[in-house]
């Protein structure tokens, strides 16, 4: 397991929380399609990104392995049992038998009882890409083969569209987003640096703007995800880059207040635990309001993103203080020197 944080970088905080608070606000089944997918772009692709800024290699695969499986899949399991817990206690969803979910569970099929999918997918990545960077080394190479891999994965995708265990589907387009996000740092991060932040949020948000409206507003509705690919391959790249662009530059361009770095280091638990908090929202307002007006279903949207954080919070503070091992850290041992 890690030890408890190092030097934080406060613009990847601020990254990570953009992105799961939208992720949170998009889950609510009362907001419309068309809004997600304004953010559907760059909120996966962006978390994608931030690991590939942070990625490094340690000196051995099996010490790697070790780390990401205390990190990733230990909160991945202890959070999937919380929902299936939630699910025989509580009777606001259909019920499958906690064989299957169990089942479900650890087959990690899309669409199938997968709510940690996101993890699973990140620890198969994440393996995958350590060995990628071991043999190549050199960020051109990387790049070249993420891309190759990443055709693999759109073909696969639209030729047999089968979901795989694991998500392996889609390791293509993950790892590829990976490796620009490796690839940033350094000598291409040092070019961004060079030009005003403000100026190439305006632009490039403008232009990503541009073709949200275009296709999913005033064309044909074409959500896009890192994993989603749309009808069009150049609008796909380039609605990605135009909304990470604009993502990075305000992320940049931010003074990061100490609650957006905290969410954006505590967004595993927040991704983990929204989605029943949320259905229990969802249920609530049901009883007490049912409206069809989108004003106000944003505004529901925007309280109950702000209550299911403070909750999560809550409990994220807990975890780090008492139970960090839930999420692969140490207790941070204070001397008395």
């Amino acid at each position: 397991m890690e030890k408890i944080e190092k030097k934080r970088i406060l613009w990847i905080d601020v990254i990570k929380c953009i992105c799961i608070v939208f992720i949170m606000f998009g889950h609510f089944k009362f907001i419309p399609d068309y809004m997600n997918a304004f953010w559907s772009p760059f909120c996966l692709t962006g978390f994608l990104f931030c690991s590939g800024y942070t990625f490094h290699l340690e000196k051995k695969y099996k010490i790697f392995l070790k780390k990401r499986f205390f990190q990733i899949i230990v909160p991945m399991i202890w959070m999937g049992a919380v929902i299936i817990l939630s699910r025989l206690i509580l009777t606001f969803n259909e019920h499958v038998s906690t064989f299957d979910q169990i089942k479900n569970f650890f087959m990690q099929i899309r669409g199938k009882g997968d709510e940690m999918w996101f993890l699973a997918l990140m620890f198969g990545t994440d393996a995958l890409f350590y060995l990628i960077v071991l043999a190549l080394k050199d960020k051109k190479k990387i790049i070249a083969s993420t891309f190759v891999l990443f055709i693999m994965s759109y073909l696969y995708s639209k030729v047999i569209n089968i979901p795989l265990p694991w998500h392996i589907q889609m390791y293509g387009a993950s790892c590829l987003f990976m490796a620009m996000g490796y690839s940033f740092k350094g000598k291409m991060e040092k070019i961004f640096d060079k030009y005003n932040y403000l100026m190439t949020f305006t632009i490039s948000f403008m232009i990503f703007l541009l073709l949200w409206l275009i296709f999913n507003v005033f064309g044909t509705y074409q959500p896009v995800s890192f994993y989603d690919y749309g009808n069009n391959l150049l609008f796909y790249f380039a609605i990605i880059f135009f909304s990470m662009t604009a993502l990075i530059s305000f992320s940049k361009l931010l003074k990061c207040p100490k609650m957006i770095a905290y969410i954006g280091q505590n967004t595993l638990i927040l991704y983990g635990l929204h989605g029943k908090l949320e259905s229990i929202y969802e249920i609530f307002l049901n009883k007490i309001i049912f409206t069809s007006n989108i004003v106000i279903n944003i505004m529901l949207g925007i309280v109950g993103v702000v209550i299911i954080t403070i909750v999560i919070l809550i409990i994220c503070y807990m975890i780090n203080k008492y139970l960090p091992f839930l999420i692969g850290r140490r207790k941070e041992v204070k001397s008395n020197g």
